[in-house]
């Protein structure tokens, strides 16, 4: 007597699927089109589809990408996470990308993303994304930094969909999950510490203490020259309002003292251990900076005493300086000594808007001379340092009038507990 042996796959009775039995006894459907000859009229086929109607709607979808022109091959599909996210990395520098920028989305891809290596390109969904933010918010990560991230992530999948690797980018739906920028601007805004010239006085006063004391500490005999130049440099980054990057920068040949302006050129960044020297961060940060005559007067006589050359860096010499060491051991407890409070390097460079704006200056030249992309930036950040003062008493006047009707309100007169 023989045995009758069960199918264990066969044609389903819908066109172009078939079904597998597994060894639990369930079946998975397949579903299977052919390409057009132009694309090499091979059989096509993809499996796991827990119904024939599942795996019918997906051969029907590959069928009318096909008449559309939208099709992207299964190999296509497939391509990792990781290859696609270097290959847009690579794009990024080849377009002019700055280092610190391309290695801070290097670090997010690491720190963030790296789960995701080995997943093909096609499996990510806007859900995938949705669950990176949800992590971010529990991290209780900055808004900036939320959207940072999350900008990695949609710029790899926008690069995948401009290659044809996917239809369409699945972070656009995932965007709305982000917080406003703009409650992040003003709670940041309220931050903002803006010194007097006073206080920056004092400040560099404490910088230069602090840095003949340090030396004296550690057994060193006290160089002047090197308190002159950390505290000159707390006064040129309070009056001149140049980013960190690009103070480090400078070069000795970037002043002009007939004109009492400076040049920025270049900004110097810190990565891998090594300074990295590239553009100002914006096409505007390629600016020339109008300077006190003073200020002027004693960077040059500053320059004479420490026989800098032209090719030399203003403050550190023959290569550039590190602000973050400056930070931590001279600008910190400097402030402690000038009773400042907390005080950021990047303060100084606000303190520079509102030096301005008290001087009477206009907008769109400390736009201008702060190297902000646009005048609005400027504007958002520093909108209450530009008020016009005249504007406001003219609106008192109309209101005192409009309250008084013209006439002269007489004050009423305090009554005297006297008997």
């Amino acid at each position: 007597m023989s045995i009758r042996k069960t199918a264990r796959s066969g044609a389903s009775s819908t066109a172009g699927v078939r079904w597998r039995k597994l060894d639990d006894g369930s079946k998975v459907y397949e579903a299977r089109w052919r390409e057009p000859k132009e694309l090499g009229g091979r059989l096509r086929s993809k499996s796991g589809f827990p119904t024939s109607k599942a795996a019918a709607d997906h051969r029907t979808e590959q069928l009318e990408n096909l008449r559309k022109g939208t099709y992207i091959s299964p190999e296509r599909q497939r391509t990792t996470w990781e290859t696609v996210a270097e290959d847009w990395l690579a794009s990024k520098i080849e377009a002019g990308c700055t280092p610190r920028t391309t290695q801070s989305s290097d670090r997010i891809l690491i720190r963030w993303y790296s789960k995701w290596n080995n997943r093909p390109i096609s499996s990510i969904k806007t859900a995938d994304v949705e669950a990176i933010l949800k992590a971010l918010a529990k991290a209780g990560l900055a808004t900036q930094t939320r959207h940072n991230v999350f900008n990695v992530a949609s710029g790899v999948l926008g690069y995948a969909e401009d290659l044809e690797y996917i239809h369409a980018n699945p972070a656009r739906k995932a965007r709305k999950r982000l917080p406003s920028r703009e409650a992040a601007l003003r709670t940041a805004k309220k931050k903002v510490r803006f010194l007097t010239a006073e206080e920056v006085g004092r400040l560099a006063d404490a910088v230069y203490e602090m840095t003949m004391l340090a030396q004296a500490g550690r057994g060193f005999r006290a160089d002047p020259q090197r308190a002159v130049e950390e505290s000159l440099m707390v006064r040129f980054m309070a009056w001149s309002g140049l980013r960190r990057g690009e103070v480090a920068a400078l070069q000795v040949k970037d002043l002009d003292p007939l004109r009492f302006t400076v040049r920025v050129e270049r900004s110097a960044q810190w990565i891998n251990r090594e300074f990295i020297i590239g553009p100002p961060k914006s096409e505007r940060g390629l600016r020339t900076v109008p300077l006190a005559p003073t200020l002027m007067t004693m960077l040059t006589a500053y320059v004479a005493a420490r026989n800098l050359q032209p090719e030399d860096y203003l403050y550190g010499g023959a290569t550039p300086r590190r602000l973050e060491n400056f930070y931590r051991r001279r600008f910190v407890p400097a402030c402690k000594r000038a009773k400042l409070g907390k005080v950021r390097i990047h303060d100084l460079r606000h303190t520079y808007a509102s030096l301005m704006a008290h001087q009477g200056h206009k907008v769109a030249e400390v736009s201008e001379w702060m190297g902000h992309s646009k005048t609005s930036t400027t504007l958002d950040i520093y909108t209450h340092l530009f008020k016009d003062d005249e504007q406001h008493a003219q609106r008192a006047a109309a209101l005192d009038l409009a309250f008084t009707g013209g006439n002269v309100v007489p004050l009423p007169t305090p009554k005297s507990d006297a008997v």
